[in-house]
């Protein structure tokens, strides 16, 4: 929950957040040859998300997943993308139409797709606390350039929490795919 936080205020540190097996294979292989810190932050729990997706790793570069020039873009990494991706299928059945990024670099973050989907609704989920997170530095980065994003961010609360698994943190939290569906349709509304 807190490592991105503390990772991100390292100068010069890459952090990576595979989406499955493929992708953490690829940066195990891509990382011995960056010569900066780089942190790899896997999942603890099985993979469940099967992608067909598996672009070559690029330095500081993120990953589209589904690209379809909607509206609004679902950004996440790791296992919640999986969640993401699940939440857009139920979203497709309301009639929202999305793209969805893996933001496997937390950081850096991609600046050029965040260029690129400025004028979009960007929705940002991401298990881990909101310190460092991508949802926090693509604000710094959009107010820097004077934008008014429209930008949305949901992370586990930085709150003591009783003990529960990984799902049901998730789930209390909003970041299942139910509660993505819910955030995202809520906000668009």
């Amino acid at each position: 929950l807190y490592d991105v936080a503390y990772l991100g205020s390292m100068p010069n540190m890459s952090i990576f957040m595979p989406k499955d097996g493929k992708e953490l294979e690829d940066v195990l292989e891509y990382s011995q040859n960056v010569n900066k810190p780089f942190a790899i932050r896997y999942p603890k729990s099985e993979i469940s998300g099967k992608y067909n997706v598996h672009t070559p790793i690029e330095y500081g570069k993120w990953e589209y997943i589904k690209e379809s020039r909607a509206d609004t873009v679902l950004i996440s990494n790791g296992e919640t993308l999986f969640s993401a991706v699940l939440a857009a299928e139920k979203l497709e059945k309301q009639g929202i139409k999305t793209d969805i990024i893996n933001a496997r670099f937390i950081k850096p973050i991609d600046y050029e797709t965040a260029d690129k989907i400025k004028d979009k609704k960007i929705f940002v989920f991401e298990e881990y606390i909101e310190d460092n997170s991508v949802y926090i530095q693509l604000l710094e980065y959009y107010n820097k350039l004077g934008l008014n994003a429209k930008l949305y961010g949901k992370n586990i609360q930085n709150n003591p929490y009783a003990v529960a698994t990984r799902d049901e943190l998730l789930q209390m939290s909003g970041l299942d795919a139910d509660g993505i569906a819910k955030f995202v349709s809520d906000n668009i509304k």
